[in-house]
């Protein structure tokens, strides 16, 4: 319409004027608009993760309320049963106190070791090696990033990541960890005292809205007893085991996590 109605020369600069407005009010909104799409995902995304946890938390809740409730059954049976209950009760309590006074250290000294040692896993990053060769040059340790195209594939075996974490800390020669069909084993022994975890890793996204690789706890065991599972909530919680590729490469970006035996494989893109 503004075409129509050019009749000079001062008409087509006055149209030329308003059509780059026009222009500019257009893209401005479209780009408010892409904007407002994003963040509107991130959000999504974030509370999808927020309700899987929540159900998680929910479905652990619900089975350590059951086994509690079926070992206290269980104790109660025990000790009415029983013609020395005030030895057992007494047996009980020691192995409390040796929990309290040495086995919420040990644990935590061990987690608080993984975390900072998990922060240096790029220190493990070999250099890129062709998926269709397999071979690599100038490595620096065991690990592998394997460039196929536009991805990549980070792979570490049970062996070179007990090596690594044994450099880090001296800690580590008492634990052992082991790779399994989607879970992560961890066992030794130090002081005499005997310890166990198992874990899974799988995809998260954090608050903002970057995907990185989440380890959770499972299942730990003192001395050969199964410990609550807010225990392991709580060291969960305090403790930050998570992997994030983009501190193995900024560019890089997490799309997948995968556990099999003896391999730990994390599938990456370009953050583009």
């Amino acid at each position: 319409m503004l075409l129509f109605t050019i009749r000079s020369l001062t008409d087509a600069v006055s149209v030329w004027e308003y059509t780059q407005m026009i222009l500019r009010t257009d893209q401005m909104a479209l780009k408010s608009h892409t904007e407002a799409v994003r963040r509107l995902k991130t959000l999504q995304t974030q509370l999808k993760q927020t309700e899987q946890d929540l159900e998680e938390s929910k479905n652990r809740f619900l089975m350590e309320r059951a086994r509690l409730t079926a070992l206290q059954q269980e104790l109660d049976r025990d000790l009415s049963a029983s013609s020395d209950a005030e030895r057992l009760q007494r047996q009980m309590q020691e192995l409390n106190d040796l929990w309290k006074n040495k086995g919420v250290p040990l644990f935590k000294s061990y987690f608080q070791a993984l975390a900072k040692a998990m922060q240096q896993l790029p220190d493990m990053l070999s250099a890129p090696v062709s998926a269709s060769t397999g071979s690599a040059s100038g490595s620096k340790a065991g690990g592998h990033l394997i460039m196929n195209g536009l991805n990549y594939t980070f792979e570490l075996s049970d062996v070179e990541l007990n090596d690594f974490l044994r450099q880090k800390n001296e800690l580590f020669r008492n634990l052992t960890f082991h790779f399994g069909d989607n879970q992560v084993f961890a066992s030794g022994r130090q002081d005499g005292m005997d310890i166990s975890i198992k874990g899974s890793y799988r995809m998260a996204v954090k608050n903002d809205g970057k995907p990185y690789i989440r380890f959770q706890l499972n299942e730990l065991k003192f001395n050969g007893y199964l410990l609550p599972q807010s225990t392991a909530e709580e060291l969960e919680r305090d403790i930050d085991l998570g992997i994030y590729p983009q501190k193995i490469a900024p560019f890089l970006q997490a799309t997948g996590v995968k556990l099999e035996e003896n391999k730990l494989s994390i599938y990456l893109k370009l953050a583009l």
